[in-house]
């Protein structure tokens, strides 16, 4: 990271309450709520709120099931992971092309037998991704790794089943870094939990030098960044920043109740969410040197219930995040971005994403009435696509029933598209 750490020690939250009402205020300016044109956006019809962007959001579903869905992790291809009735998948939103890793006899066959890919939870900008694979008659779980470097072509991807590192029970897969670090949670036999971090492209044979154990807090869940580095907190206020080079750990107070850290990118800045006495709600954060609670809705008149952030920060530090509150029509859930601009103009933009869906977009005259669940990820800046600037994301969200429309439950990538482009 650039900046010391023992910045972060040395920083007093003491005016937590000051930042709350100083950053929500400034946001209040710039959040102008949903759109009135059909289908979220406005690209040809309808009255936009103001400002908003010369981006939409075109919609990229995955296969609908009956069963769960999940799209856990997306890199800057636009190569999406996650798992469709605890079967484990890949996703190229861009071209469109859907691979359910259980049907490619090719990688099944480089597996245990008795094993399937079960959940695919973390993907790097390589094309490599990690997850678990389980025996379907013991439940017994393994983490493996596929190497995509040798082709584009799945038949041809090589998988790579990690031994157990010690004393463990079980693994899971959590996250994978650009140089292939690998951050796995365990528990142990004795009943206590941790997490290690481990690079099978470094150790030849695999299981042969020992992995890098995180030791903090009994947790097995943190966000690694591309340095090394492991963030988690405790649900009791603190951060733990671990770095696997010096294996050493700094401890943040966050003076909170409760805290949740699901963001950390390779400025070191962090995001999540957190719980304060004082406001009595949960609160969307960013960390950078000082805490930030960030904008809560986009309507002035709603009563805010609560806010999440999954995988909410990227390498610009834009920020995507949903939240659950009140307004006069019931209990409502909606989903935000805050864009963090350029160098040249570094003001931050707060938008609904309902305002920013592509009007033209098949699924979209739903969209409206329709709210998004959550946003399980985001890339860093889609530099590769048309509308440059902008990160894809991933989300969950419902379409009613409309004409021309079956409706129903979709896990989806949403793909920046310019809009003043012919």
């Amino acid at each position: 990271m650039a900046r010391s750490r023992s910045t972060w020690l040395r920083r007093c939250l003491a005016f937590l309450l000051i930042l709350a009402v100083t950053s929500t205020s400034a946001y209040a300016q710039k959040g102008k709520g949903k759109g009135n044109g059909g289908g979220g956006g406005d690209d040809g019809g309808g009255d936009p709120p103001a400002n908003l962007p010369a981006v939409r959001y075109a919609i990229a579903t995955i296969p609908q099931s009956d069963g769960p869905e999940y799209i856990s992790e997306i890199n800057n291809s636009g190569i999406a992971v996650g798992h469709i009735d605890n079967e484990g998948f890949v996703f190229d939103a861009i071209n469109n092309s859907f691979y359910d890793l259980n049907s490619i006899p090719s990688l099944i066959g480089q597996l245990p037998a008795g094993f399937i890919f079960e959940h695919i939870t973390a993907i790097n900008d390589t094309g490599n991704f990690v997850g678990d694979i389980v025996n379907t008659s013991t439940d017994e779980t393994l983490v493996c790794v596929v190497d995509t470097a040798s082709s584009s072509d799945p038949t041809n991807w090589d998988v790579l089943v990690l031994p157990n590192m010690g004393d463990e029970e079980r693994d899971s897969a959590r996250d994978i870094n650009n140089s292939g670090d690998m951050l796995v949670g365990f528990w142990r036999t004795d009943g206590t939990r941790d997490m290690y971090i481990y690079n099978p492209w470094a150790d030849n044979p695999v299981g042969a030098a020992p992995p890098i154990i995180v030791g903090v807090a009994n947790r097995t869940n943190g966000v690694l960044n591309n340095w090394g580095e492991v963030a988690m907190d405790d649900n009791d206020g603190n951060i733990f920043i671990f770095d696997s080079l010096t294996q050493q750990t700094t401890t943040i107070n966050a003076h909170s109740d409760s805290l949740f850290i699901q963001g950390f990118n390779d400025q070191g800045v962090l995001s999540g969410a957190a719980k304060f006495v004082s406001l009595g709600k949960w609160s969307a954060i960013r960390y950078d040197n000082e805490l930030e609670i960030l904008p809560s809705a986009s309507y002035p008149d709603s009563t805010w219930q609560g806010v999440y952030v999954h995988q909410g920060i990227n390498n610009e530090n834009d920020v995507s995040f949903f939240s659950e509150y009140w307004d006069r029509k019931g209990l409502c859930q909606d989903a935000f971005l805050i864009h963090t601009g350029t160098s040249g103009d570094p003001t931050e933009s707060f938008w609904s994403l309902d305002d920013l869906i592509l009007a033209s977009d098949p699924l979209a005259d739903g969209w409206n009435s329709a709210r998004i669940k959550r946003v399980t990820a985001m890339s860093d800046r889609a530099d590769a696509q048309s509308a440059d600037g902008f990160p894809l994301l991933c989300v969950e969200f419902n379409v009613p029933k409309s004409k021309g429309n079956p409706g129903g439950f979709y896990q989806a990538v949403l793909i920046p598209v310019d809009i003043q482009t012919p």
